[in-house]
This record gives C-alpha cells, sequence and structure tokens, in this order.
C-alpha cells in the first residue's frame, strides 16, 4: 500500500501488508522512478530488518512516550467535544500550519490514523465557536493511542493542547484501556514538556520512519 507522506512533500509511504524484502525493494524502486522518494511507516527497531535489507535507511526519529490509565486524570480546563464531518477540512488546514512540513500528515495521513485502531474518536476545541486545535486517539485491545493532537498557532499557549490531551486521556481510559502510547519528534521539546507534565514517561526506545535510496 502507498500513500503521499502528506501534501506537501515530494513522495510516498509504502506500507507493507505482507511480502519479502525483495518485494519491498521491487515496489521501492517502482515508485521511487514515478515520485522520487520513498519513506517507510514509523517503526520500531525489530522491524527495521527487512525494510533495511530492501535498501531503506534511517530517516527521521520519533521519540515514544507512555502514561498508565489507571491512575487519576485531571479534567480539560477548555471545553472538548467530539468534531463532526464539517470539522474535518479545518483539521487538514491545522494541523498544516501547526507542523513544520516533514512533519505534516496531510489529508491521507490523518486519515489513515483515524483507521489505526479499531475505535477511535475526533476531538475538537472550538473557541467563539470556531474550531482551534483536534485530536485522534484510538483504542486498540489494552493500548489507547494518542496519534495527533494539534492547535492552531494563533491559539497556542492558552491550554487547548493540555485540554485535549486530558480529554483524550479520558476517553482511552472509558473505553477500557490500560495505557496510551503517542510519538513526537525529539525536537518539539514544547510538545514533551507538556506530555510529561500530563504523567507521560519518555520509553528508552523509538521509532525510525526509513528512506528508500535508490542504486
Amino acid at each position: 500500500m502507498a500513500r503521499p507522506w502528506n501534501d506537501d512533500f515530494p513522495g510516498v509511504q509504502l506500507r507493507l501488508v505482507r511480502g519479502s524484502k525483495e518485494f519491498v525493494a521491487d515496489c521501492a524502486t517502482e515508485l521511487a522512478s514515478g515520485y522520487g522518494q520513498v519513506v517507510s511507516p514509523p517503526l520500531p527497531g525489530e522491524s527495521q530488518k527487512l525494510w533495511k535489507e530492501a535498501g531503506f535507511k534511517p530517516w527521521l526519529r520519533l521519540d515514544l512516550f507512555s502514561r498508565d490509565l489507571h491512575s487519576r486524570i485531571d479534567p480539560p480546563g477548555i471545553p472538548v467535544g467530539n468534531g463532526d464531518p464539517s470539522d474535518w477540512e479545518r483539521a487538514i488546514a491545522i494541523d498544516r500550519l501547526a507542523f513544520e512540513p516533514t512533519w505534516r500528515l496531510g489529508a491521507a495521513g490523518l486519515a489513515e490514523s483515524r483507521e489505526a485502531t479499531p475505535r477511535s474518536s475526533f476531538l475538537v476545541s472550538r473557541k467563539e465557536s470556531a474550531m482551534v486545535g483536534f485530536a485522534i486517539v484510538g483504542v486498540a485491545g489494552s493500548v489507547s493511542y494518542l496519534q495527533r493532537v494539534a492547535v492552531h498557532p494563533d491559539h497556542q499557549g492558552e491550554g487547548t493542547g493540555r485540554s485535549l490531551v486530558r480529554a483524550s486521556l479520558r476517553w482511552g481510559q472509558k473505553h477500557g484501556a490500560s495505557s496510551m502510547l503517542l510519538n513526537t519528534q525529539p525536537e518539539n521539546t514544547a510538545a514533551a514538556r507538556l506530555y510529561m507534565s500530563e504523567g507521560f514517561v519518555r520509553l528508552s526506545y523509538g521509532l525510525d520512519v526509513l528512506k528508500f535510496e535508490s542504486s
């Protein structure tokens, strides 16, 4: 499976459902001839061997954070509610404004993040009826995943991000998860401080996005 990395990056992300290193290399070579750059999904260390043998090399690093959901979760300081289909285009626009080009998810990536778990929710925060931030959270088994949090730059520093994190934690707890995982780029120190102030712990291992190096 392949999709644009995002709406701004000149390349595609290849996702392996089933196949050998030869199959991955053949797919990457074909895609690279048309799109120039081919990257993997974020991968833990134990899943990288096949990709590296197919010609992929480390490109981006993501830090992983975890939080236990058995302890108390403070309520959001700002109201957070469920988003609806009419909010989706605004979410795509906020994601584009909130992140540098490489780290944007884009329309396809955001849609994929909602479908990555059996159950998910699209949460939004509004100011004077205008949506200013959103979160995508899901649950699979006993683990909840905070897939994305984004706040419009004009409203950062107002507590919106913290409220979206807390609402996501409560959603995961309500839906039977015992822990929550999230990832963020290492240089996003503001996000890391927010997560750790809300009880998250940075894990000793992370994820890598690999890029195909065609010969």
